[in-house]
Parts: C-alpha cells; structure tokens; sequence
C-alpha cells in the first residue's frame, strides 16, 4: 500500500438539455469551482461517454448532477447507468415538481438527493453544502483507513525485525514506498558526535544501500538541515526549498536544485536515535499530508525498533567477547531479551493513536438522535480501541441502524469493526442494499472474501479460522411505527408499553468464521410498534460481564429483567442506569469484554 494520492480536483458532471436552464445551473455552481472541475453535457449518452473518458484518464468523479428529462431518455435511467460504471460518486436528479420521481426509480438510480426547479440559490445551495460534506467526509474516511492500516503494517514490519541492517531496509522502503521521494536517507549519530548516513534508497528501485558514510560538504544530504535537525530535534520540511526557508540561499540547495525536502528526527523518551532525509528535486509540493501524517506517527516505533537493533547488535558482540562466562552471558541475554521484548510492547502501545481513526468510523450519536427523538447508545470499549460497534444511515424513507460485536476486542477487535464498517456503507449507502436479510447476507460473502476463509479446505479438514462478527440489524420506518429485523447470533428486545418483554432472536449463524454451508442465508422479521413501545439491539458484552461478588455472569435474564425495569425512564437516564448497574455489578472485576447497548422508543 502507498499513501501517495492523486492531487487533480474532482469533477461535478452536469447533464441538462435545456440551454436556460443549463446556463442556470452553471451559475449555481460557480462558487463549487475552485474545489471540483465543474463540466456540462446536454444529454444522457454524452455523459456516459465523458464517464468512459475521465475513468481511463485515473479522474475522479465527485458529482453527477442530472436532469430527469432528457431529450434522450430520463435522466434516472442515465444515473443508474453512471453507477454501473462509477459506484463512487453522488448521485443528484433536478425533476420537475415533487411526485414526478418515484421511490423505485430513485432506489434503482442510488439517488443522494432530489432538487426541484425552479432552482433557487438557498435549497440548492444548502443541497450542495449538504453533499459537499458527505463527500469530503467520505474521501476523509478513506485516507484515515488507509493512514491507519500502513500504520499497522508498518509498525508490525519495524517491531518484528531485531537485525539492524534488515530493519534499515524495511524502514527505507516503507520511506519510498509512502512519499513522492526520489531519494531517501536513514542518519545516525555516533557517540563521537559524528553523523553517518546509514542507509540510502531511490524510487523506482528496491535495493538498500547500506554502506556507512561520514557526511561532508560532498555528501549527497544538505549538511546544514542535518545538524540543524540534530541541535533542535525539529522537523524541516520545505515545499519549495529554492524559494523559502533559512536554507534557500545554502550552496547545496543552489548547487542541486532542491524542491521538495524533509528531514525529520527519530526520538523515544528524549533520545535521538536517528533522522530521515528525503528530496524530491523534480517538483515542488511533493509531500502530501497524508504521507506526513504516517511518517509523525512512526517517529515513535521507528526510534524504538532502531534502540531494539542496537541493543540486540549489543548483546551479539557480548556473546562473542564472553564465551566462557556462560552463566554471565545467559542472564545478560535473558535481560536484554526481556528488554526488547519491553520496548516492542512499548511499539505495540503506539497504536493508540488508532482510537481517534476509528472513532472516526462510528456515526455520531448527534445524527441518531436527530433521526429518532427518543433513544441512546450506551458504547463502552473493553480497552483503548474496541472489538464492538455501532452502525447508522439514513438514506429516503428509510433508516439502518445496527448493534455489532467482532471477534475479540482491543486492536485486533479494531481492525475488524473498520473492515465491517467500510463494507456496511458499500453496501447500503453505495449499492442501495437496504433490506436486513440481504445487507447479512452480502455483508457475510464479503467478509468471507476478505478474510480468505474457503467452506472446505482440500483433503475434506473444516478450515476453523473463527474471524467474523455478531450483529443485530434493523431497518426502521419511525413514521409508520414499522420495524424490520435480522440478526446474526443477536436478537432483538421489544418492551411493549405495559412492560411485557419479547426476545426475538436472529439466525444461528456468524457473519464470516466457519461455516458449514456455502451459501448462508438470512431471515427479515417484520414488526408493527405502538407508541410507547421500546426496542433494544446490543451485543453479548453486558450480559456476561463476571460479578465481583458472585464471581459469575450477569445473564440474559437478569438482562431483560434489568430493562423491563427501567423501560418507561427518560433515555439517557436509562443509559445512565445501565452503566451504574454494570459498575455495581462488576465491583472491582475487569470488564470483560466491549459492551454497546441501543435503545429506542416510538
């Protein structure tokens, strides 16, 4: 994976026949024109032509801005078309009046919203506004993915490798590999006060060199940034280094031509343990934020894995030097065993910084409340990052909302809610899937396919591998008072408004881990509420919660008993109560296990 991304604006494509109206429309968009490429056809087939034509050329496609009536056709049909072509866009049809659209038409054409002429500068702008925002929340999204698993990786990468050399390689590359660098350098200082370059790499080419070399007035790194990086432990990162900076007028800089540059130090705990030096002479610019955001964040377990090296290179010369103090030499091994295996803990601890990206990922509790006047989240990681999450969209009529528990909790917990996240909104929000049996059952394939888990392996052996999650899923009509339920290995709870409880349970069935079947279908329950009735989605990590005092779990049971009790308060005292119970219950006990609760009264 590399972070180097596409710097050209994306497009809003217009299609409108009507020349007034297109010089209309054109004016609306003015003030959209320094953030999209803004390009105007007259008909459906021309569209879909220009689409063939940017996606050859790598263009993005923001915005697809379509009238309903074309001289070739409706503008629905050439919408659903688009999206067979390009998923990834917003999709928005300018009719005529209210009712000339129909629900199955804007369903089949993936419609994010409707205007009606005449256009006006406050609902159309608002509109715009409103899919502006989604859409750089969508591409946000996508970076903070990619940010979060090249951390991973990286940091996997780094933390497992002990041998100095191997680990200057693998940080050389995974240097190249994220910036628009055409040169890479790994510095070190020696305990003299001398800098050596380490290790050196060019794009385009996969070998390390790792010959030391003293930095000089002939070195290929400009001397200056060096030490001033290694006096201030600051980063210099220059955009333009022939135009701006302290180091514009420096005879290398003038000599070599530099543009793009950066030098940024290696510390852990107050300590320089090394500088990376990259430069692009080609172009200016050439270091995106993203790119600058992974190498921030690795600062940390890059220094730690170079002391790691250092101390594992120290413990081999102790080896060969003391031979025969062999009870000596097996304690110092053993401590600096331990001791590495300390600081990759410490590497391990870094990936805090995960918990801001994958909160990220979880819909705020704002927009719930918005869509339903009277409910809560109750949303209670086991550790840092959690195993556990919650799901919402709203698209239309209709409104998804889930309750969903990954196996295991803490980072490896993590990484799984984001790759459900992520194929949850392909699949509702992107391909239109809003039936909860059919949002299972794709979600379930996916997962499958991502985790490449097989039915059989060869030889007629079950592959066990258990990754996957558990999940109560429901499609809501607060209108109509109408309820749609699937759940995989969840139920449901209704608490009708005279306190009887009803358990509805899901199919007995994982998303992705083993499963017997090839093919793995998915049940639709449908309710009727009342008003005043409550409804509860929630994952397996309140009810078996161990007691302090009875050193058992809380149950299912006590579970319902616990909600039929405290159905008819306010919601957030509700939410208030549970978490009270839960902390009474516990005592002085770990939580032992992510816990998300929802609840929701008509």
């Amino acid at each position: 994976m590399s972070l180097q991304t596409d710097t050209h604006k994306p497009h809003i494509l217009c299609v409108e026949s009507n020349r007034t109206e297109k010089e209309r429309l054109m004016e609306l968009l003015l003030p959209y024109q320094d953030a999209f490429v803004i390009r105007a056809v007259n008909d459906g087939d021309e569209l879909l032509r220009m689409l063939d034509r940017l996606i050859l050329e790598g263009e993005s496609i923001g915005m697809l801005l379509v009238a309903q009536q074309l001289s070739d056709g409706k503008g629905t049909h050439f919408l659903a078309k688009s999206y067979e072509k390009w998923p990834h866009s917003l999709f928005m049809l300018i009719a005529e009046q209210p009712g000339t659209v129909s629900l199955e038409d804007a369903e089949a054409a993936h419609i994010f919203r409707v205007f009606y002429r005449p256009l006006d500068n406050l609902s159309f702008g608002l509109g715009m506004r409103e899919a502006t925002s989604f859409y750089l929340y969508q591409q946000a999204v996508n970076q903070k993915a990619k940010i979060l698993t090249e951390l991973h990786r990286a940091s996997m990468n780094l933390s497992g490798e002990i041998h100095l050399e191997k680990l200057l390689h693998k940080m050389m590359r995974i240097l190249i590999d994220n910036a628009d660098a055409r040169h890479g350098y790994i510095i070190m200082e020696e305990e003299n006060g001398n800098l050596y370059i380490e290790a050196s790499g060019a794009q385009g080419s996969y070998d390390t060199r790792l010959e030391r070399a003293e930095i000089t007035d002939f070195s290929p790194v400009c001397p200056a940034i060096v030490d001033y990086v290694r006096k201030t432990r600051e980063n210099v990162i220059l955009n333009d280094a022939l135009n701006e900076g302290a180091f514009a007028t420096h005879p290398y800089v003038r000599k070599n031509l530099c543009r793009s540059l950066l030098c940024a130090p290696l510390i852990y705990q107050g300590k320089l343990y090394g500088i990376l030096y990259l430069e692009n002479n080609e172009k200016t610019d050439a270091f995106n934020s993203e790119s600058l955001e992974l190498f921030r964040l690795l600062t940390a377990p890059a220094a730690i894995a170079i002391q790691n090296a250092k101390l594992y290179s120290h413990m081999e010369s102790i080896v060969d030097e003391r031979t025969r103090e062999v009870m000596a030499q097996k304690e110092e091994i053993e401590r600096s065993h331990n001791l590495i295996r300390q600081k990759n803990d410490d590497i391990i601890s870094s990936i805090n910084y995960a918990r801001r990206i994958q909160d990220a990922f979880l819909p705020s509790i704002h927009g719930i409340k918005k869509a339903f006047d009277n409910c809560f989240v109750y949303y209670k990681p086991k550790d840092i990052v959690s195993g556990d999450f919650y799901w919402f969209s709203r698209r239309l009529s209709k409104t998804i909302i889930a309750a969903a528990d990954c196996t295991g909790h803490g980072i490896p917990g993590a990484f799984m809610t984001i790759m459900a996240n992520t194929l949850l909104r392909q699949i509702v929000e992107l391909e239109g899937i809003f039936k909860p049996d059919q949002i299972l059952y794709h979600l379930n394939l996916r997962v499958r396919v991502a985790l490449s888990q097989d039915t059989e392996t060869s030889g007629g052996n079950h592959n066990y591998q258990k990754d996957g999650l558990d999940i109560a899923l429901l499609q809501i009509d607060t209108k109509r008072r109408k309820l749609q339920f699937a759940g995989a290995n969840r139920p449901l709870i209704i608490v009708k408004k005279d306190g009887t409880v009803e358990e509805h349970k899901g199919d007995k069935v994982s998303i992705g881990g083993y499963q017997a079947e090839e093919h793995v279908e998915y049940t639709t329950h449908n309710f009727e509420l009342d008003e005043g009735d409550t409804i509860y989605l929630f994952s397996d990590g309140y009810p078996d919660q161990i007691g302090e005092k009875e050193d058992r779990r809380f149950k299912s049971k006590r579970f319902h008993t616990l909600l039929q009790e405290i159905y008819n308060k306010d919601m957030d005292h509700q939410r208030l109560l549970l978490d009270a119970e839960l902390r009474h219950w516990r005592g002085d006990n770990e939580q032992t296990d992510d816990i998300v609760v929802i609840g929701i009264r008509f």
